[in-house]
Formats: structure tokens, C-alpha cells, sequence
């Protein structure tokens, strides 16, 4: 495209150059022509001074004539000394013109030559622009068909550059799906290789939990004739411990009872102990007020909770009997002490309740 404005920019410019020497030669023609025909003019102007003077010169020689018939010989010869030196100055004026008519004819002559060489260059010169400027289009048009097949060209290789990219991109892709497929194969392989392992050693297992289990079949036949014999056994011996259970709970009742025959009679000794206690204080006491103050004094101990010795007992465990307050009973519900504070009996939610003193 650069090459094609270059061509046509020179193309305007060999024109352009034409045009100004073709005006500056038609100028030239042009003055020169002015010229010749001044020139010929001027001819044209000394031969009409000539023809005038020699007319006037020999009319004036007949009137001289003439007059000199009539005149004197002097004057006569005075006449024709003034018609010679005329004629001499006349004759020095035709010849210096037909000198200057030589060479204004020369000079035209010349100008006429020139003039043909000017048109003849001028000539060779417009065929050497005609031939420029054809040269010229055929190099536009070579330049044209080249710019074209360059575009072409161009446009080829983007398309091939392109269709590069994109097979890259492909090719990159489909790199990368290989390389994942060769990691999946690879993970394949190596699962395959483990669970081949797995395999192998299951297999080894298996054969040896096989032995086992024949070894357990035969223990287990043995197992099963001498469970027979041991059932035998233990239904004796079921029988034995039925026998003796029925023996235990009649002593364990019986233990109970004593149990609480044991208990009651403490009780009754504690009882009987706190009487003599009373007894002796009121002997060494020095009056009964002392004595009951005493007496009041322990049934409020009695009757205070062990645990916190500041509130009423209001609350019983149900498995121990041992009497305290409830709020301490809750407390060590929730804080999750959930045994007995004298025997440390463990005791449930349903385990105590209140109870009520009259």
C-alpha cells in the first residue's frame, strides 16, 4: 500500500515536472515567435524606409533635373555633390540594413533551429514521460498484485498461525489429559500391586484361618463331647447351688432378724444409757434446770442436720434411714456427691424424701 502511494506520488510528480517544462517551453515558443515577428516587422519596416528613400531620391534628382535646365551650371554641380553624398549616406544605410535583415534572418534561422530542437526535445521528452508513467502503472500494478498476494500471504499466515495456536492448545491439552490418564493408570497399578498384596496375604490368611478352623472343628467335637459331660456336671451342680441359695437366704433372713434384734437391743442399751446418764447428771447436778438445759441442748444436737449443723432434719435415704436436711440432700444430688455422709450409701433421685417431725 506505502509502495503504491510512493508510485503514484512520483507518477503526479513526472507530471507535474512535464507540465512545467512543457509551459516553460511553450513560453519560450511563445517569446520567441514575438520575437521573429518583431524581427520581421523591423524587416519589413527598413524595406519600407528604403523603397521611400530611393522613390524620394530620384524624384528628387528629376526635379533637380529639371530645375537645373533652368538654373545656372553652379548651382547645378552644387546639387549634384548633395544627391552624391545622399546617395553614399543612403547606400551606407540600405547596405547596414540589408546587414542587419542578414542577420536577423540568421538570428531567426537559429531561433527556427532552436525552436525545432526545443519541439523535437520537448517531443522526445513527452514519449520519455509516456513511457515513465506506462512504466510506472506496470509497476503500480506489479506492486498492486504484489501488495495483494502479500495481504494474501499475510492473511495465509494468521490463518496457519492460528490453526498453530490452536493445535498447540490442543496438543497441550491433550498432553495434560494423558498425563492425568497416566496418573490414573499409575494409581491403578499401584491399587492393582495392593490389592495384589492384599490379595496374597488374604489368601495366606485364608489358608490359615482354614487350618485353624479345621483345628477349631476338631475342638469343637471335642468341645461338644465334653460340654455333654460338663452339662451332666452342671446340672448337678445347678441343683448344688439351687440347694444352697435356698440355705443362704434362710440364713440371711435369719441374719436380718438377728440384725435387727441386734440393733434394736443397742438401741434400747443407748436408750438405757442416756437414762443413766440423766439419772447421774441429776445427782451431780446441782439443780434440774442445769439438767434439762443439758437434755435440750442434745435433743436439738439430735435433731440438727449432721451435714451442714445449722438447719432441721427434714429429709430420710430410703436405703440407709439416716435422717439430715433436704436442701443437703439436694445439694449433693446436683453437685453429683451422691453417697450417704455417715456410710457413704449411695443413693438416686427417688432414694430420699421429706419427713415430717410432729
Amino acid at each position: 500500500m506505502g509502495s503504491t502511494t510512493r508510485t503514484e506520488n512520483f507518477t503526479r510528480h513526472v507530471q507535474i515536472g512535464g507540465q512545467g517544462e512543457k509551459a516553460q517551453l511553450m513560453a519560450t515558443e511563445k517569446k520567441m515567435r514575438i520575437e521573429l515577428e518583431e524581427l520581421r516587422q523591423q524587416n519589413r519596416k527598413l524595406f519600407e524606409d528604403c523603397s521611400s528613400s530611393t522613390s524620394k531620391r530620384f524624384s528628387g534628382t528629376d526635379k533637380e533635373r529639371r530645375f537645373s535646365g533652368s538654373g545656372s551650371g553652379s548651382q547645378q554641380k552644387t546639387v549634384t555633390d548633395d544627391e552624391h553624398k545622399k546617395m553614399t549616406k543612403y547606400e551606407e544605410i540600405i547596405r547596414e540594413l540589408q546587414k542587419n535583415v542578414a542577420a536577423h534572418k540568421q538570428q531567426e534561422q537559429a531561433l527556427l533551429n532552436e525552436m525545432e530542437v526545443t519541439g523535437q526535445a520537448f517531443e522526445d521528452m513527452q514519449e520519455q514521460n509516456c513511457r515513465l508513467i506506462q512504466q510506472l502503472r506496470e509497476k503500480d500494478d506489479a506492486n498492486f498484485k504484489l501488495m495483494s498476494d502479500r495481504i494474501k500471504s499475510n492473511q495465509i499466515h494468521k490463518m496457519l498461525k492460528e490453526e498453530k495456536e490452536h493445535l498447540t492448545e490442543q496438543i497441550v491439552t491433550l498432553q495434560q489429559q494423558i498425563e492425568a490418564q497416566n496418573q490414573v493408570v499409575r494409581k491403578l497399578e499401584e491399587r492393582e500391586r495392593i490389592l495384589q498384596n492384599s490379595l496374597s496375604t488374604a489368601e495366606k490368611e485364608l489358608t490359615v484361618r482354614q487350618q485353624a478352623m479345621d483345628f477349631l472343628k476338631r475342638k469343637a467335637l471335642e468341645s461338644s463331647q465334653s460340654a455333654a459331660d460338663l452339662k451332666l456336671h452342671l446340672d448337678k451342680y445347678v441343683a448344688q447351688i439351687k440347694d444352697a441359695q435356698s440355705i443362704v437366704a434362710d440364713k440371711t433372713s435369719a441374719w436380718q432378724q438377728e440384725t435387727f434384734k441386734t440393733k434394736r437391743l443397742h438401741e434400747e442399751v443407748m436408750m438405757y444409757k442416756r437414762k443413766y446418764e440423766r439419772a447421774k447428771k441429776f445427782e451431780l447436778a446441782a439443780t434440774a434446770d442445769e439438767v434439762l438445759q443439758e437434755e435440750i441442748r442434745e435433743l436439738r444436737e439430735e435433731l440438727t442436720c449432721p451435714s451442714c449443723k445449722t438447719k432441721r432434719k427434714d429429709a430420710v435415704l430410703n436405703k440407709c434411714f439416716h435422717v439430715f436436711c433436704y436442701d443437703c440432700l439436694k445439694t449433693r444430688y446436683e453437685t453429683r456427691q451422691r453417697k450417704c455422709p455417715k456410710c457413704n450409701q449411695s443413693f438416686s433421685a427417688n432414694d430420699f424424701h421429706r419427713l415430717y417431725l410432729a
